[in-house]
């Protein structure tokens, strides 16, 4: 066997993880903070069994709560409001149901 077939493995890999890289990178690219916001209006809708037009929401950028969190959205009335910690790939990274207490990272000032 020749001795150039032994690195192969190792450049199928490598390959495979540059390929997984610009996929990831191009899916972030192209994500932006309306189709998020919109996807979890919907999900908070359909879980909750509110109908979209009665569901008040309101999105803020996430930069006091760490580098997990793009983006914070609330939905519900008054104080009792359902929070979603979005992370910059569009995942949720954590749901605070109401009187839970947000308890996330808060950054002395």
């Amino acid at each position: 066997m020749p001795r150039w077939m032994w690195y192969l493995p190792l450049f199928f890999l490598l390959l495979l993880l540059a390929v997984k890289g610009v996929r990831l990178g191009h899916s972030t690219i192209n994500l932006s903070e309306s189709d998020v916001v919109e996807h979890y209006v919907q999900r908070h809708a359909a879980l909750r069994g509110v109908a979209m037009d009665q569901v008040s929401c309101s999105a803020r950028p996430g930069e006091d709560l760490g580098i997990a969190t793009w983006l914070v959205l609330r939905c519900g009335p008054g104080t009792a409001f359902w929070e979603y910690r979005i992370n910059r790939l569009g995942r949720l990274s954590r749901e605070i149901a109401p009187g839970e207490g947000a308890g996330g990272f808060r950054p002395n000032t």
